[in-house]
């Protein structure tokens, strides 16, 4: 028997705290063998390159004991071994980003960022509103959001220490406000989006339809095909602002211009294109979780 305690349940994960100082982060539903080193890899390719390896804090795949079933965990050190901690999911609040997008979806994405369209969808917007304020560069507005965040979103916001969870105390809370304000790392996260995510997932769908008919290309991106990739890539990527204010007509003839290029593609380029795609995808803290421990 594993000598551990459960430490928080989301809908995919379950986060449990061993004795040894370790936490193990077990997904409820991918948790094989290969999987778990997938995630693993991942935060080592991936993460630590785009973000820094000092926000990441980088996991081992374990096999987890028999009273968990044949499951494998993530193991990583527990922050709170170190003192008390504070932990946030930023959620990502920019607005499209790409003139791939398509005719009847331009009005909502346009006018809604990503995560206020899901959450809607799913009835729950509630305080989520108040993550887009973390991304501003004003610590007041990080400040107000934080203090609102600690009252009404305790699944988005815990304080944790050696002891227990508790409420976070108001010199913590301004901590974290002046950390969002000075380190670097939620506009590297918007950094890496801006950059990789030119197509969206309407983008892909035009992309995937036109793959059988893209000649093939060099087994590798070379320095060419690179600035090939990177200027198709500029003509199909779009300022959210410039985005919402563009007619309807200016949004059709960039859009048509943005799918000519894209046949230019060879597979090889597209292939990387995609793969572009998936790494500011996981690098959306919408859909990967990431947190910020502040240590008194």
């Amino acid at each position: 028997m594993m000598d551990a305690e459960t430490i928080g349940e989301g809908g995919a994960h379950l986060v449990i705290s061993t004795k040894d100082g370790y936490v193990l982060r077990i997904n409820k539903k991918k948790n094989n063998r290969r999987q778990v080193l997938q995630a693993c890899a991942y935060e080592r390719q991936v993460a630590v390159r785009c973000l820094g390896r000092e926000f990441v804090l980088v996991s081992q795949a374990v096999r987890l004991p028999r009273e968990y079933g044949s499951k494998w965990a993530q193991r990583q050190k527990d922050a709170r071994s170190l003192n008390s901690a504070l932990e946030i999911k930023p959620k990502a609040s920019d607005r499209v980003r790409s003139w791939l997008i398509a005719p009847e979806h331009a009005q909502i994405k346009s006018n809604f960022s990503r995560l206020q369209i899901v959450r809607a969808a799913k009835g729950c917007l509630g305080q989520y509103a108040l993550h887009e304020k973390l991304w501003s560069k004003s610590k007041e507005e990080a400040l107000s959001a934080l203090i609102c965040m600690s009252e009404e979103c305790g699944h988005l916001w815990k304080w944790y220490s050696k002891d227990s969870n508790t409420q976070p105390s108001a010199e913590a809370i301004a901590v974290v406000a002046l950390a969002l304000e000075r380190e670097p790392l939620l506009s590297r996260l918007q950094a890496i989006q801006r950059r990789y995510d030119f197509l969206d997932v309407d983008g892909v769908t035009e992309l995937l339809k036109m793959w059988p008919r893209l000649r093939k290309g060099p087994p590798c991106c070379g320095p060419k095909q690179s600035r090939r990739l990177e200027h198709i890539a500029n003509v199909c990527r779009a300022e959210p602002a410039h985005f919402e204010a563009a007619s309807a007509e200016e949004r059709d003839q960039r859009r048509n211009t943005a799918l000519r290029n894209l046949r230019l593609l060879t597979k090889q380029e597209a292939a990387e294109a995609l793969r572009r795609w998936l790494i500011a995808l996981v690098c959306n803290p919408f859909f990967s979780n990431y947190f910020l421990f502040v240590h008194r």
